[in-house]
C-alpha cells in the first residue's frame, strides 16, 4: 500500500479513543500534525519563534506529557529518530525546533503543481537528505488547523478559577484534554463549556461555601457523573431560608446568586432545545 492521505488534527482529541501512552507510530504521527503547515511566528515561553513549513517547536517534557511517556523515553526516541535522519533539531535562544524531514512526503502542499520534480519542491533542511525516491505527488488539500478550542476552554476555566478561588489549569495532559473534548462535545461546543463553569461558579456548593470550605477543580468538573449532576442541576444554589442560607448562599449574593444562576441555565436550555 502507498500514496498519502491527509489527517485531521482532531484525532488524538477524540473521545471514542481510550487515554493511553502513545505508541512509536503514533508519536510519529503526532510530530507530523504538530509541524506548521506554513511558514509563521509562535511564542514559546518569552520567546518569539520563527518556523518554516514541517517544523515546530516543543520541549521534552511537552512532547512526554503529551505521550504519557517518560522524558528520558522520548529523548532516546528523538536521537533515534535524528540518525535515521527523519528529523533534524536546533537549538536557539534555549528554545528546540524540530523539523520533520522530507514534510511534503506526508502533508503535501495544496500549492504544489503536480508536474515538476518533487525534490525541487522539498527543502533540504539541516540533517536531513532530500527525498528523491518519489517524481510526482498526489496534490491533496493539507488539513489546516482549527482553532484549538479545548485551549480556549481551559483559558475560560482559568479566568473563572482566578476570580472564584478555584485551582488554575497549569498543564493539559492527554488524559486531560480527551476528557474536556468529550465534555465539549456533550454540551455542544465551546459556548455550552463556558456557561457549564459559569454555572459551576455561581454553585456556593462548588465554591467553598459548604461548610468544609471545600471548592472544585478543573479535573472533577469534567468526570463525567459529576458533570451531568452539574448540568441537570444537583449543585444549583437553593432558595435561601433560615436554617441553611447561611451554608447555601456566600455572604451579599443573596437572591442576586439565585437571578444570575438562572439566566446562565436559561442560555443552556435555550441551546439544548
Amino acid at each position: 500500500m502507498s500514496g498519502t492521505v491527509s489527517i485531521d488534527r482532531g484525532l488524538f482529541d477524540h473521545g471514542v479513543f481510550r487515554a493511553e501512552p502513545f505508541s512509536e507510530r503514533e508519536a510519529w504521527v503526532w510530530m507530523i500534525m504538530a509541524a506548521r503547515w506554513k511558514a509563521g511566528k509562535v511564542r514559546v515561553g518569552d520567546y518569539v519563534v520563527e518556523l518554516s513549513r514541517g517544523e515546530f517547536a516543543a520541549s521534552v517534557r511537552f512532547m512526554a506529557s503529551a505521550w504519557d511517556w517518560t522524558a528520558a523515553k522520548v529523548q532516546r526516541y528523538l536521537e533515534r529518530l535524528k540518525k535515521m535522519e527523519m528529523i533534524s533539531v536546533k537549538t536557539d535562544t534555549g528554545v528546540s525546533v524540530i523539523t520533520v524531514c522530507n514534510y511534503d512526503k506526508f502533508q503535501p502542499s495544496a500549492e504544489a503543481s503536480d508536474t515538476g520534480p518533487i525534490q525541487d519542491r522539498y527543502k533540504e533542511e539541516e540533517g536531513c537528505k532530500k527525498d528523491i525516491s518519489r517524481e510526482e505527488v498526489t496534490n491533496v488539500t493539507s488539513v489546516h488547523s482549527e482553532p484549538d478550542q479545548v485551549k480556549e476552554c481551559v483559558a475560560h476555566f482559568n479566568a473563572v478559577a482566578q476570580r472564584i478561588g478555584w485551582p488554575t489549569v497549569q498543564s493539559i495532559t492527554k488524559t486531560r484534554r480527551a476528557a474536556l473534548s468529550q465534555r465539549i462535545r456533550e454540551v455542544g461546543g465551546g459556548d455550552g463549556w463556558r456557561d457549564a463553569i459559569d454555572r459551576a461558579a455561581l454553585s456556593p456548593l462548588l465554591t467553598g461555601q459548604n461548610g468544609r470550605g471545600w471548592r472544585a477543580d478543573f479535573d472533577w468538573i469534567c468526570k463525567p457523573a459529576n458533570f451531568t449532576k452539574l448540568m441537570e442541576g444537583n449543585y444549583d444554589p437553593r432558595t435561601p431560608n433560615p436554617t441553611h442560607d447561611a451554608r447555601n448562599l456566600r455572604p451579599g449574593d443573596g437572591s442576586g446568586t439565585v437571578d444570575a444562576f438562572a439566566a446562565v441555565a436559561a442560555r443552556y436550555s435555550g441551546r439544548t432545545q
